[in-house]
This record gives C-alpha cells, sequence and structure tokens, in this order.
C-alpha cells in the first residue's frame, strides 16, 4: 500500500473527503507531520515549508495532492531527499512521528 492506495481509500469514505478538504483550506502544514529538523537532514530543503513552496506541487486541497502524478513525486523525492521512493520518505516520517 503506497500514499495514492491511502488517499483513494480516504477519497471513496463518505465524509472524509470533505473533512480533508476542510482541514487543507488554509493550507496543509505538513510542519505538523514532517519536522523542520527531519527536512534538514534528510532532504535538500531547510523546512518543511520550503519544500512545499518549492516542490512544484500544489497541495491546497485533497484533489491537488490526489492529482500529483506518481511518476512526478517519484522523480521529486529521488532529486531533493535521501529517499529512493515516497514509501520510503512516508515510512521514516511514520516512523519519527511514532518514536516521540
Amino acid at each position: 500500500m503506497d500514499l495514492n492506495d491511502i488517499m483513494g481509500m480516504m477519497g471513496s469514505m463518505p465524509g472524509v473527503a470533505d473533512k480533508a478538504n476542510e482541514m487543507l483550506a488554509g493550507g496543509f502544514d505538513f510542519s505538523a507531520f514532517i519536522s523542520d529538523d527531519f527536512v534538514r537532514e534528510y532532504t535538500d530543503f531547510s523546512s518543511a515549508k520550503d519544500m512545499i513552496d518549492n516542490c512544484g506541487f500544489s497541495v491546497k486541497s485533497l484533489d491537488d495532492i490526489m492529482s500529483i502524478s506518481p511518476d512526478k513525486l517519484n522523480a521529486f523525492v529521488k532529486e531533493h531527499t535521501k529517499f529512493e521512493s515516497p514509501q520510503q520518505m512516508i515510512d521514516a516520517v511514520t516512523a519519527q512521528l511514532f518514536s516521540k
């Protein structure tokens, strides 16, 4: 299971897509999930905001996130992070979140 599978499941659940879009209405705060320390250690960026501002993708809504091409996301992760895939990055972020 990867990010697209998870996002697809969320989008098919009644009310979940609306709630996710509501949460994203003011822009998604990735720093709530990815710390600036993590970003500095594992990416070419200085902060989560810096990464989002320079990723080339819009992440202002669930639809925006769902429409990101897997090929473009893979290329971005390989080029700008120490990970070989978005899934590796998600796994590392998840491990960091649960280690606190």
